[in-house]
């Protein structure tokens, strides 16, 4: 891994995020279609605070689609 133009010889975590957009109105959809994705290489340092960011997004998404109903 290169951390400001060094190499570092360190285990890393990679990290790929889809991101898609979902619109619906009752019962019907109007939008679902993927929107974009991201990748990312990580020191496993940060493996505590990926897994808790992870989950707080899974908690967001939930409350979105209660708020959704």
């Amino acid at each position: 891994m290169v951390r400001e133009g060094e190499l570092l010889e360190t285990d890393t975590l990679s990290e790929l995020g889809i991101f898609g957009s979902f619109l619906r109105r009752g019962n019907k959809v109007l939008l679902n279609k993927e929107a974009g994705h991201l990748i990312r290489t990580k020191v496993t340092t940060y493996t505590l605070f990926l897994l808790l960011s992870w989950r707080l997004s899974q908690i967001q998404a939930f409350l979105l689609l209660l708020y959704l109903r």
